[in-house]
């Protein structure tokens, strides 16, 4: 993933957790868009880390938040990759991930399609990203 993302010129991206090292390891970069659950609750838990997020914010990443989010997915201008993974030392280190890699054209447009229509809404009442203050 962090090839992927380091080649591309625009990222949209939906990761349930971000943890420890998260930006580290999945480098958006300014005007990259970012779904994750920052759910009270996961936050407590340590699935997702709001510092890994705040790097994020500072290099111009728009970050938005959903509840119950458990899709993982990077969509590029040119590719599509749909897997199992977090952004966690769990699922670098212990967990068994696997992941599907496709540039057909029209699967990417849809999967646009469908983050543009499903994933930048509303979020939890809230129709605008995180900032950074």
């Amino acid at each position: 993933m962090t090839r992927i993302i380091k080649e591309s010129s625009h990222v949209n991206a939906g990761i349930a957790y971000f943890g420890t090292n998260g930006a580290k390891y999945f480098p958006l970069k300014k005007n990259n868009y970012l779904v994750i659950d920052m759910s009270i609750g996961k936050v407590k838990l340590g699935s997702t880390n709001p510092f890994e997020i705040e790097k994020l914010l500072n290099k111009g990443v728009t970050v938005f938040s959903r509840r119950s989010l458990h899709a993982k997915f990077l969509i590029t201008n040119k590719s599509l990759l749909v897997g199992s993974a977090n952004i966690s030392k769990t699922a670098r280190e212990i967990q068994h991930e696997a992941a599907i890699y496709c540039e057909d054209k029209l699967s990417i447009e849809k999967a646009k399609y469908f983050f543009n229509k499903k994933e930048k809404s509303t979020y939890n009442g809230c129709p605008r990203p995180f900032t950074c203050r």
